[in-house]
């Protein structure tokens, strides 16, 4: 490694012990420092340690491309394709999220047909996640969420990285599935049309689920008020609605608790 790149890596790791939430960080650079190690060695390891928060991992990773960008991205894909564990994907599949290079998503695309299920879920909730969604990426992502014979996990994920992907292209794909069988499908797609609302077919298509009442598996609400939701922050003639009903739960003492959380996540 050059002097000028640890130099750097090390002021940033300096900043860092100052952050709160971010110290960890250069304590186990600096502890593997300390069996011998050198510091690209110790940012690697940090950077591959399932043991280690996916935060720190990340940010080990992006120290890393300092040095080597080429390094660090393979360092983590190497590792996320040769898990198997459910835990252990999703946590490698959040460092690479972390690391945030949008260059990652033609390695990843790849994993959204692999046979461990947990790769596909894990992929398509990165790609999402990943800064300038590419259009190769899109398309990957619509497949997955139109293809029925997906499990309705890897749909989900694929329908909300979708929101992330503000392209219009994916909107025909989202629309399909507001009438797919699996609630959490639904759900999703609703949300992710929620960054498109300004589309005339999309306002249709949202108001066409403000009748769907399920609810999805988790500390979610029902479509329907999610539908309401995306209409009434952006859209005038729902406006008003939306914000009587806000009212109307918050003084409701026996509101259930799927309405709360919808309150609580929307509220101003």
């Amino acid at each position: 490694m050059r002097l000028r790149t640890e130099t750097r890596i090390r002021k940033a790791l300096r900043r860092m012990q100052s952050r709160p939430g971010c110290e960890r960080l250069p304590r186990q650079v600096a502890s593997h420092e300390r069996s011998g190690c050198s510091l690209g060695t110790a940012l690697r390891l940090v950077a591959t340690d399932t043991a280690a928060g996916h935060l720190d991992r990340g940010d080990a990773a992006r120290l890393l491309a300092l040095a080597d960008c080429h390094s660090a991205s393979r360092t983590l894909l190497a590792q996320f394709y040769s898990q198997t564990d459910r835990d252990e994907l999703w946590a490698t599949g959040l460092a690479l999220e972390r690391y945030g290079d949008s260059r990652l998503s033609s390695a990843l695309i790849p994993a959204l047909a692999d046979q461990n299920l947990s790769r596909r879920r894990a992929a398509a909730r990165v790609l999402g996640w990943l800064p300038n969604m590419r259009s190769r990426a899109v398309t990957a992502l619509c497949s997955v969420l139109t293809d029925s014979a997906q499990p309705v996990s890897v749909r989900e994920e694929a329908a909300e990285s979708l929101a992330y992907s503000y392209s219009s292209s994916a909107i025909p794909a989202l629309i399909s599935v507001l009438g797919d069988e699996a609630v959490p499908v639904r759900f999703w797609a609703v949300f992710a049309l929620g960054s498109f609302v300004d589309h005339p077919e999309v306002q249709v298509a949202l108001a066409g689920m403000l009748n769907d009442a399920a609810v999805p598996p988790g500390n979610w609400w029902a479509v329907s008020r999610e539908a309401l939701a995306m209409l009434g922050r952006a859209e005038a003639a729902y406006r008003a609605r939306f914000t009587a009903e806000l009212r109307r739960v918050a003084e409701d003492t026996a509101a259930t608790d799927a309405d709360r959380r919808w309150l609580d996540a929307y509220k101003t």
